[in-house]
């Protein structure tokens, strides 16, 4: 008999073992019914996340989008393209994400990590940036029970920022009163319109939108299309995000364009003043090197906020180039009559000048000594008609 007592001692610490375990756990259901939940709703037997989560294979599961504009980083023409900062929302119903509120202490919605459940394959078609972890920023998602409408799963919400840089093409004929379309196109990668089909609301939230210096945005909507693709017997839902940008000018008329229009202002108005003592034209010859320097240091300018293109010429790079070239003409002009005044007269023409006393230099000297001769007599002995019938005598005298 006494070789029994191990063995009972051995079944009585096994059951009590066992009843603590089974009290533990009613507990745990009771005390933690979120974590029961988590663990039968992720059960493996139960649940796959490489599944799409549709009981019917054969109807496509609708996935819904929303998207909020946060702010536009960064405008880069030259590279065409755009960085902005976007929170996006998918939503879509998981039939296999099924429970009970009732058993689990009346929980009808839940927080899971999102590698824990299936996500659709939403990718950015014309994103600059290849790798998704590089401009999204994964969440967790929200699961409401749809138990109180009577239907099986639950509805998903997968809440994300994110940083896209698109490829964009810019029409800057107009620069810088120019406005630029730029679209964001998105679909699954995978599947075509027999397994997800994408739709959203056609505007997009602008409400904690941060407003940029340079830009202003006109419109931002988004577009739903179906293309028919050459890989593929279906077609495609496409959503493509219209921004529609429209530059501040500003900036670019105070230190561009009033810059510019002055010195070309000044450029004019010094081919057209008189010469220095002795005729010496050199300093018209300087102004118009000078100005010419400054139009295309101002034009460089320019050209550094352009994307580089062949296809058109901007309105203001045409501004700059007739500017240069009209500054140029003048200045070749300044160049040829200055050089006429430095060569010296043919001997056989200022022989017959002498004549026919028909210098002109002399003439004019002459005519200008008689004028001031005129006109620094006293007013007393020279009366105003006086004055006026000696100046019309002498031009008409050399005018003759």
């Amino acid at each position: 008999m006494l070789f029994l007592l191990p063995i009972l001692f051995i079944l009585t610490y096994s059951f009590e073992e066992n009843a603590e375990i089974q009290k533990n756990e009613s507990e745990s259901v009771d005390t933690f019914p979120l974590l029961t939940l988590t663990q039968d709703i992720l059960n493996p037997k139960r649940y796959d996340p490489r599944v799409r989560p549709s009981r019917n294979v054969s109807v496509p599961l609708k996935i819904h989008v929303t998207m909020s504009l946060y702010q536009i980083i960064q405008v880069n023409e030259p590279m065409q393209n755009i960085k902005m900062n976007v929170w996006m929302i998918q939503k879509w119903t998981d039939e296999l994400l099924d429970w009970n509120p009732n058993d689990y202490g009346m929980i009808n919605t839940t927080i899971l990590l999102h590698s824990a459940v299936w996500l659709p394959d939403t990718y950015v078609y014309n994103s600059v940036v290849m790798n998704a972890d590089e401009m999204e920023r994964y969440m967790n998602i929200r699961a409401d029970s749809l138990y109180w409408e009577g239907k099986k799963g639950a509805n998903i919400s997968f809440l994300y920022p994110a940083i896209y840089t698109i490829n964009c093409k810019f029409n800057i004929a107009f620069f810088p009163y120019d406005q630029q379309n730029c679209t964001i196109t998105m679909s699954s990668w995978t599947s075509d319109s027999s397994s997800l089909d994408y739709y959203a609301n056609e505007d997009v939230n602008l409400q904690s939108y941060i407003a940029n210096e340079e830009w202003s945005v006109v419109s931002f909507k988004i577009y739903r299309h179906e293309y028919l693709y050459a890989c593929c017997p279906k077609p495609w839902v496409i959503l493509e995000a219209s921004l529609i940008l429209r530059r501040k000018p500003l900036y670019y008329v105070l230190n561009l364009l009033v810059p510019t229009s002055i010195i070309t202002v000044v450029a004019i108005f010094g081919f057209f003043t008189p010469a220095s003592t002795g005729d010496d034209r050199t300093e018209k010859f300087n102004l118009g090197i000078t100005t010419l320097l400054a139009m295309s240091i101002l034009l460089l300018m320019v050209s550094d906020q352009m994307p580089t293109t062949s296809e058109f010429v901007p309105l203001i790079a045409w501004y700059y180039l007739t500017i240069i070239i009209i500054i140029a003409l003048g200045t070749l002009l300044t160049s040829r009559v200055a050089h006429i005044l430095r060569v010296p007269i043919p001997s056989q023409l200022q022989l017959l000048w002498d004549e026919l006393r028909d210098d002109p230099m002399k003439i004019y000297n002459k005519k200008n000594y008689e004028l001031k001769k005129v006109v620094n007599e006293e007013p007393t002995s020279v009366s105003p008609k006086m004055l006026k019938d000696s100046l019309k005598s002498i031009e008409i005298e050399y005018v003759c």
